[in-house]
């Protein structure tokens, strides 16, 4: 029901040295995150993880909103499916508060770098919805 916090590649600590932990929809949202920005296809165990959206940088930003907003809903649903294969197994490994069972992708906004955030509105197991922002920038 908890996992290590991750901050830009690496084990977050708090100022004892212990690793940092997240727990509910901050580990759902780290989850999120790292399916969206790892590439498809990297684990051979699970061919599944990951999303092509790194296959977007450089694009136009229509290009990005279109290609973006479709490679987020196939990175979503297969991160749905292995967590229901996984909670089917394991139900104590989730929290309804992290377990997603539905979601739909918000209009992307631009930033003045020129980067694109796709939201998602998130319908949680617990009955909670919170809104993610699993590409916080895809250039």
């Amino acid at each position: 029901m908890w996992t290590l916090k991750i901050t830009d590649g690496d084990l977050t600590v708090n100022s004892m040295n212990m690793p940092e932990t997240l727990e509910n929809s901050e580990k759902l949202s780290q989850e999120l995150t790292e399916w969206c920005m790892e590439s498809l296809g990297v684990d051979p165990l699970h061919p599944s993880y990951g999303s092509t959206l790194q296959s977007l940088l450089g694009q136009s930003e229509d290009t990005v909103n279109t290609g973006g907003r479709e490679a987020l809903q196939t990175a979503i649903s297969s991160m749905m499916s292995m967590q229901s294969s996984e909670y089917d197994q394991h139900p104590e490994y989730y929290s309804g508060s992290e377990l997603l069972i539905n979601y739909s992708i918000l209009p992307a906004y631009s930033h003045m770098n020129a980067s694109l955030t796709f939201p998602v509105l998130c319908t949680l197991m617990s009955g909670d919805t919170v809104v993610l922002n699993p590409t916080e920038q895809t250039n």
